[in-house]
């Protein structure tokens, strides 16, 4: 589930029985049955167990995308949701010429799962088409070309990452694990779903991205 409108919150995954240590994700899990009615109660249950951002704060704006399978096998299905300050909110109270205010990061770092997240970022889309410095061209399953996005700097000096070595290189096909070169890159299928929502909010140009 993306946490975000024009701008998108991450964490990245620490434990050892957990199938995203080391990489950068978006809030999600597998689904519970005996808990979750839909697919989306588990992307809302999974982003409060993870980062503590209450169902009740999250607006529903749709989903980007079809599902995809990832190379563990489990099918993945992706929500967008623009994270309110607090849970009182109503569309009535929103003003279409205001901006909405940003989440409080620093709250959500001091309260989000020790267990689950090792670390916790902002990247602003606006980055992706205004800094192509970020931008690596990868091949998303060996076949459809997307931009993975380099976020090292983005938590460089505020947390300790100790599963990004600077001996990594992996293969266009293995995009499993924190990033390519030592680097913290967004790829894989959160880079791919990243890349849909970016073309769909014309932050980045469909010739930037073939």
């Amino acid at each position: 589930m993306y946490t975000a409108r024009r701008e998108s919150c991450f964490k990245s995954g620490l434990g050892c029985c957990d199938p995203t240590q080391g990489e950068v994700s978006f809030p999600g899990g597998k689904v519970d049955e005996p808990l979750d009615l839909s697919l989306l109660d588990t992307a809302l249950r999974e982003t409060s167990e993870e980062m503590n951002i209450s169902r009740n704060r999250v607006e529903l704006l749709g989903s980007v995308g079809p599902p995809e399978r990832s190379l563990r096998g489990d099918t993945v299905w992706p929500f967008v949701g623009f994270v309110h300050e607090n849970s009182d909110w109503s569309s009535e109270s929103i003003h279409n010429d205001l901006p909405l205010p940003s989440i409080d990061l620093s709250a959500i770092k001091r309260t989000a799962s020790q267990d689950e997240v090792a670390a916790i970022f902002h990247l602003p889309l606006a980055e992706l088409g205004s800094n192509p410095s970020r931008n690596r061209q990868y091949l998303f399953r060996n076949k459809r070309p997307y931009w993975a996005v380099d976020v090292s700097d983005l938590v460089s000096g505020e947390d300790e990452l100790p599963f990004i070595s600077e001996s990594i290189e992996k293969t266009l096909e293995d995009e499993v694990g924190g990033g390519r070169g030592g680097r913290l890159e967004v790829w894989g299928l959160t880079g791919w779903y990243l890349e849909l929502l970016s073309l769909r909010l014309a932050v980045l140009d469909s010739r930037q991205a073939d």
